[in-house]
């Protein structure tokens, strides 16, 4: 029963690192960013932290349950499926996302300036309302956390902590899901 799982897995994996990918794509193509345009970001980050998951843990488990297991799932299978769908969709999503960032370094560099901008229009607008310099983060300060996130964003660190966190989302998302599908084979 172990591949089927697998199967069941890593085929909704794929395919939720595909759509991360594409979407992606589009957005970078399309040169629309979230933050300038807040709707979008909160919709993107809807989609791919709650949504998605949701949708292909659900679509893992109950292909296996249904196609691979006689319509049988216990609690246990279900919360490896969830882990295993979103860390395969984790592992495609943050490997492109490496590869992307040093092929195109200048990708890095844009986004760096956009936070910078965000960053710099923040810490003036805190000013302007009465903030004092010690309540709001110093330029230099601003450039150091800058220089973290480039960093991350341009070393192989990135792709264990995108695992990391999806595979806690599909963890939660199977908890939810296994409360309404869960089946047990009689004794």
């Amino acid at each position: 029963m172990k591949s089927n799982f697998l199967k069941s897995a890593i085929f909704f994996g794929l395919i939720f690192g595909a759509i991360m990918i594409l979407e992606f794509l589009v957005l970078n193509k399309l040169d629309v960013d979230g933050v300038k345009n807040p709707t979008l970001g909160i919709t993107v980050n809807l989609l791919n932290f709650m949504i998605f998951p949701v949708v292909f843990v659900l679509l893992a488990i109950l292909t296996y349950k249904n196609k691979y297991n006689s319509g049988y799932v216990s609690f246990s299978e279900i919360l490896r499926i969830g882990a295993a769908t979103m860390v395969v969709a984790a592992l495609v999503f943050s490997l492109f996302n490496l590869a992307y960032n040093y092929m195109f370094p200048e990708f890095v560099e844009q986004t760096i300036e956009k936070m910078r901008n965000i960053a710099l229009n923040q810490r003036e607008t805190m000013l302007a309302q009465g903030a004092t310099e010690e309540e709001v983060n110093s330029i230099e300060k601003i450039e150091q956390q800058l220089e973290g996130t480039r960093k991350s964003m341009q070393s192989f660190f990135s792709v264990p902590m995108t695992i990391v966190m999806y595979a806690v989302i599909g963890i939660i998302s199977s908890i939810i899901i296994g409360a309404f599908v869960k089946k047990d084979k009689p004794v």
